[in-house]
């Protein structure tokens, strides 16, 4: 009976009723199925090896995330003691001890659940795969607060019920101790006071004493970088044709800015995946010379690489910084030269942790911020979170660093308007339509298994993609904006672009980017160059440009010298209207294929491999990094497609196993490439064909047999 004396206060306390209510949600979700598919491929012996191999991890992990549950469990317990404590304050009496577990329990319930619709309305793709996608009950509630209950509103209330609880009970206490009836004799004391006119001359001056504290704080704590400075803007995913007056309402940001700056409207990558093409866009070389081809380079690939225009922008006096949310992960993988990195990191393990912390659905609405970011590393890598304004806050903070240095040059990548096109509160619905209820509605999770999509699945997808990047491009002008405030608007140069585009089912070519070369979607991109610097009239250019040719040109903008075997081209002439066009022309090739089948090519187009779970592997020397294996990685060079484009002519090099095919388009006659017209044009084929071989071959230790380009023995 004494033991139960002492433990009595501690087991009717609500804190421990919250971690204990907490620690039963986790069990139940821990217990749950996982599922380590990759892009609707599952691998069931991969996924038990890994999991057999990582065990430890992912058990320390859990531990991790039952304590923080249990801490946030008994917060709410807190919370809602302090409530009910504050409520009997209020009566002057207590209830029976029965009555407070009850009305704690009843608390935490509901300010959880309070929580829990906010996070649900905010970020519904967090949610989706507990509620939405099982249908029954918990679609038909998530759909119900995501669609009919405006977050202002939820907020509204709830601050307005939590104010009642706080002072309903301290205005009945006031007025039964008398309090009240002495606080309403204050203003008839002050109002001999307030005809005083220096009572009104103290209030002014003390208002602009503090109105003058508040501008001097807000502004810059020293003058701004001398400059010229770059701002460099990229958006995952971004295709060409969503800047531009057509697409206005998608990126007014976007779009003002190439109004005022020079807008390259027939710009194209080489390799449309995030990694080589970020590469290919700080070297200013192609692929196959700079050496990273595919997703998983090897460590010694990485490495290798040289010629980097931050590190020579380092190497000039320029402070350089990266900042991204999950898809510049690359950042971390490889040193492009940036002297800080603030984005996730991509091992083996953080994919496990990824799943880890996404099956706590009722974890979310706490770790679903900046500051959850920061305390769980895997949030910030979780595409169905990546929200343009956690990473604008945080490209502003940067932003306010490397200004205080002379001269900067800082990256801010935005992953958004990557799939799954998972975009805040309000953008999910901005552009879609409100009656639609297929399996698309908060969300397109990556999958080339797709086989039923309707025409109103596709405009759902189109409209989640442009809710996306409207959010990132509302993001981009609070950083505008921001650069505008500290003083550096007239010194630093603004790029906007995308790493690669995107298909979304255009003319059947599936969605995503990288896995073949018909069509423009995932080639063509933006780039805007917004130079106040030199100030050339704004103009838009329609000649061909390459990704190539981005990093020459900042260097001339820059008046740093040339990069090292850059194969770009200073585009100043373009910018400064002294020449209409180059006569460039753009080559690409195709990323490492994640399975071996999908969609945009025919059976038998492509020599086929094992998909991604077999051609990669763990680097256990390199913190367990994924990299493709030394015995596919011939095979996965030997069997990319590649292309040359002129304005007029687009020829595809598509290696069989019965032999190398070409297909010709006529970009004129055919802008969307339906009609292959090689028969037709042997003069042009064989003129592209030669150009295209001898860019092949300009790959290290490569020779050609029979058409193919081939690793020399």
């Amino acid at each position: 009976m004494r033991i139960w004396r002492v433990l009595r206060p501690v087991a009717l306390a609500a804190p421990l009723h919250g971690a204990l209510l907490a620690a039963f949600l986790f069990y139940r979700e821990a217990t749950a199925a996982t599922d380590l598919a990759m892009m609707g491929w599952r691998d069931d012996g991969a996924a038990k090896a890994a999991l057999g191999m990582f065990w430890g991890y992912i058990v320390r992990e859990q531990l991790k995330l039952l304590l923080l549950y249990a801490v946030i469990g008994a917060t709410l317990g807190l919370l809602a003691s302090v409530l009910g404590r504050l409520w009997d304050f209020g009566r002057g009496a207590s209830p029976p001890r029965w009555r407070r577990v009850l009305r704690s329990l009843g608390g935490i319930a509901a300010l959880h659940l309070c929580f829990l619709a906010r996070g649900i309305i905010q970020y519904p793709q967090l949610y989706a795969e507990w509620l939405y996608d099982k249908g029954g009950l918990g679609a038909r509630v998530q759909v119900a607060l995501t669609h009919h209950v405006p977050l202002g509103l939820l907020d509204c209330l709830f601050f307005a019920a939590l104010a009642a609880a706080v002072a309903v009970p301290l205005v009945r206490r006031a007025r039964a101790t008398g309090l009240l009836a002495r606080l309403r004799e204050i203003p008839e004391r002050l109002r001999p006071r307030l005809r005083d006119r220096r009572v009104w001359i103290a209030t002014a001056v003390a208002v602009v004493a503090c109105t003058t504290v508040g501008v001097v704080a807000a502004l810059p704590t020293r003058a701004p970088a001398k400059g010229p400075n770059v701002l460099l803007i990229s958006l995952d995913s971004l295709r060409g044709d969503r800047v531009g007056e057509a697409a206005a309402r998608v990126t007014p940001t976007i779009t003002g800015l190439a109004h005022r700056g020079a807008h390259f409207r027939q710009s194209f990558v080489t390799l449309p995946r995030t990694f080589p093409s970020w590469v290919t866009l700080l070297t200013g070389r192609y692929p196959h010379r700079h050496g990273v081809r595919t997703m998983f380079p090897s460590w010694e690939e990485r490495s290798q690489v040289k010629g980097l225009f931050p590190a020579a922008l380092r190497q000039a006096g320029y402070r350089t910084a990266a900042v991204s949310d999950f898809a510049g992960e690359i950042f971390t993988r490889m040193d492009f030269g940036f002297d800080t990195v603030e984005a996730p990191t991509f091992r083996f393990r953080d994919i496990l942790a990824q799943r880890g912390v996404q099956i706590h659905h009722h974890m979310m609405p706490y770790v679903a911020t900046r500051g959850g970011h920061r305390l769980i590393p895997a949030m910030a890598g979780l595409p169905e979170n990546s929200d343009p304004e956690m990473l604008t806050d945080q490209a502003i903070e940067t932003l306010r660093r490397v200004a205080q240095h002379d001269r900067f040059f800082l990256t801010v990548f935005y992953s958004a308007s990557h799939f799954p096109y998972a975009s805040r509160d309000p953008y999910y619905r901005k552009f879609v339509d409100p009656k639609y209820r297929g399996p698309f509605l908060y969300q397109k999770p990556a999958s080339t298994v797709d086989r039923s999509l309707t025409d109103t699945d596709m405009r759902q997808i189109h409209g989640l993609f442009d809710g996306a990047v409207h959010a990132t491009d509302l993001a981009v002008k609070r950083l505008l904006r921001e650069v505008r405030r500290l003083g550096l608007a007239d010194n630093t140069i603004v790029v906007v672009t995308g790493d690669h585009g995107e298909n979304m089912w255009e003319e059947g070519r599936g969605m995503g980017h990288g896995e073949h070369l018909r069509g423009d979607k995932v080639l063509h991109v933006p780039l805007v160059i917004y130079d106040p610097v030199h100030r050339p009239a704004p103009r838009a250019v329609d000649a061909i440009t390459r990704d190539v040719d981005l990093a020459p040109t900042l260097a001339a903008l820059l008046g740093v010298p040339p990069l090292p075997e850059a194969d770009g081209v200073d585009l100043g002439p373009l910018i400064r209207g002294e020449q209409a066009d180059l006569a460039l022309r753009a080559y690409a090739e195709t990323g490492m294929w994640m399975l071996p089948f999908g969609p945009g090519y025919g059976p038998g187009e492509r020599i086929p491999y094992p998909p991604v779970t077999v051609t990669a592997d763990l680097d256990r020397a390199h913190d367990d990094d994924i990299a493709l294996k030394k015995e596919f990685h011939d095979l996965v060079g030997l069997a990319k497609h590649r292309s040359i484009r002129t304005p007029e002519w687009k020829l595809i090099y598509m290696p069989l196993r019965e032999g190398v095919r070409y297909q010709l388009f006529d970009l004129k006659a055919d802008p969307e490439q339906r009609v292959d017209v090689a028969d037709r044009h042997p003069e042009v084929v064989k003129e592209l064909r030669e150009n295209l071989l001898a860019w092949m071959l300009a790959q290290p230790g490569t020779v050609m047999r029979r058409d193919f380009i081939i690793p020399e023995q």
